[in-house]
């Protein structure tokens, strides 16, 4: 016997704004990032930069290659991203001495203080803030959820 979905997990027939995860979380992305620019202030990096600029704090250096899978977009759009970040002085590139085809890319000092002491402190503001708003326990249930959903999806390609 086929087992049968209850109703809170079968398929949807139709598009619900109020039941579409996507959806919030589409809503939710727009929210942080105009929050990211008023606590940060009208600044150079754009967010999707500074994701760029976490993503080689935690690990560097990366390939361009690496970072365009990491962050799940195009070579060009990273390639572009960074040549802007370069311009600031924010990251170098350099070849790589094992594979003289692959350019390597990390922080300068002056993209680690950035990251450091202006985006990651306004980041810690804003989870404060949440937290404020909707309590730490669910603060912390929110954010396990997103993290198991990345994850999965991650590992997944998507759905």
């Amino acid at each position: 016997m086929a087992h049968q979905p209850s109703d809170s997990l079968a398929p949807q027939s139709e598009f619900s704004r109020e039941a579409s995860f996507g959806y919030a979380l589409v809503l939710l992305s727009r929210l942080v990032s105009a929050d990211y620019y008023r606590r940060v202030g009208r600044h150079e990096v754009k967010f999707n930069q500074f994701f760029l600029m976490f993503e080689l704090w935690v690990r560097q250096p990366q390939s361009q290659i690496e970072l365009a899978g990491r962050l799940n977009v195009g070579k060009a759009a990273v390639g572009e991203s960074l040549s802007n970040l370069e311009n600031l002085g924010y990251v170098r590139r350099r070849a790589s001495e094992v594979d003289r085809r692959s350019t390597l890319v990390s922080l300068t000092e002056q993209g680690r203080v950035f990251v450091e002491h202006q985006a990651l402190q306004k980041s810690v503001e804003q989870n404060d803030y949440i937290r404020s708003i909707i309590g730490a326990e669910r603060f912390n249930i929110a954010l396990e959820v997103m993290q198991q959903v990345s994850l999965a999806m991650e590992m997944n390609k998507g759905v």
